[in-house]
């Protein structure tokens, strides 16, 4: 008994210590793991890799939900003010579905056998088409990036170009721009009509608007009268949408700037008709005539109930956008994954269209099957973004 029980103990001892059967259990395992999970190397470090991406894509629209839920529903830009149009999200969708199309046609036609497939005549063409289809949906979210930076809707720590409410710190930015913009058509040369034309609507925007309101924010006790007066620069700059208030506060000013003006002139005609000059006072008044004459030219060349600066002269002065920073953090946060999915997938589209010339095989196929694959995810990101940028 004690002897079988000994033999039994050496036995696996000696089982452990064979090499040749350490080795040919090994093999007999990873021949039933591999029978348990039947595929490649290549298709699993394709498939982690696209797992990966889905998980920073949730992070960014994790992000995103967070910017926007921290935003009042009425604050959020409306598509109008940020110049965004459903349209723009729509195309997007529909060529993305194409590629897709596209790729799950061709790996219609590819099913089989790599022997089965060799050398069939219909791959070229449907993977011309995502191609193509794919370089289309980069050039329509290139053309809005494009349309984003003309507005100045981009992030720009050092000099912002949109602000969230008009403030002092709005109205310093606004003049700083007009300054550098007017030195730098002063070192032009000046033969030139057109650079003295707009070098003059420069000069009356800086004399008319912004020393104007930064004068009567300074001499304002009224806290009201103050934020109306920013709030009526940032209107008369870039209008986002009506407001009877502004309105009605443009009509009581001008109607003010006839009365101070006829009320000035007629103090320097008494002052002028004494016999001492108190040159000081006819001074000041003539400062509040010049003053008070060059706000209404501005408003007889610019003021309009329709049309504010930007459209006039599509300047790059500041704009004030409610919650327009959040909404650019989003806009390129979003968008800005979306166009690097875009350029990854073109691009293995590419080494596709590439290798198309080539008879298939199991590695061809293998390829189509993993790109196919990632398009879809490209395609669902795509919907997604549009969903949240371009259409909702």
């Amino acid at each position: 008994m004690c002897c079988s029980l000994v033999a039994d103990a050496v036995e696996p001892l000696h089982r452990l210590a064979s090499p040749e059967r350490n080795h040919s259990e090994s093999a007999k395992t990873l021949q039933e793991t591999q029978r348990l999970l039947p595929i490649s190397n290549r298709r699993f470090g394709w498939w982690l890799s696209l797992s990966v991406g889905m998980m920073m894509f949730a992070g960014v629209l994790g992000a995103s939900i967070v910017l926007r839920s921290g935003v009042p529903a009425n604050e959020w830009p409306e598509h109008s003010w940020v110049k965004s149009h459903w349209c723009i999200g729509m195309v997007t969708i529909v060529l993305l579905l194409s590629v897709c199309w596209f790729l799950w046609r061709e790996q219609k036609n590819r099913k089989g056998s790599a022997e089965e497939t060799i050398d069939q005549p219909n791959r070229f063409p449907w993977v011309a088409f995502a191609l193509a289809f794919a370089l289309f949906s980069i050039c329509v979210i290139g053309l809005d990036f494009q349309n984003k930076i003309e507005l100045g809707l981009f992030p720009n720590r050092t000099k912002p170009t949109v602000y969230g409410e008009p403030d002092l710190r709005y109205l310093s930015g606004v003049s700083a721009v007009a300054n550098e913009r007017i030195a730098s058509l002063e070192q032009l040369s000046t033969s030139d009509s057109r650079v003295n034309q707009n070098l003059s609507q420069w000069k009356l925007i800086r004399s008319g608007l912004i020393e104007w309101t930064r004068q009567k924010v300074g001499r304002a006790e009224n806290p009201i009268m103050k934020t109306l007066s920013l709030e009526q620069l940032a209107d008369q700059i870039y209008r986002t949408k009506p407001d009877s208030r502004l309105e009605k506060f443009a009509l009581d000013e001008t109607a003010e700037l006839n009365r101070e003006l006829n009320v000035a002139q007629t103090k320097i005609m008494e002052l002028k008709s004494r016999e001492i000059l108190d040159a000081v006072a006819i001074a000041s008044l003539q400062q509040t005539i010049d003053l008070n004459q060059q706000r209404l030219q501005y408003l007889d060349a610019f003021a309009d109930d329709e049309n504010s600066i930007h459209d006039v002269m599509h300047t790059a002065l500041p704009k004030v956008i409610p919650s327009g920073p959040t909404w650019i953090a989003n806009y390129w946060l979003l968008t800005g994954f979306l166009a690097v999915q875009l350029v990854i997938g073109t691009c293995l589209l590419v080494v596709l269209f590439l290798s198309s010339r080539r008879p298939a095989t199991a590695a061809c196929l293998d390829t189509l099957q993993n790109v196919t694959a990632f398009w879809y995810f490209v395609a669902g990101t795509g919907i997604m973004v549009s969903a949240l940028v371009w259409i909702a």
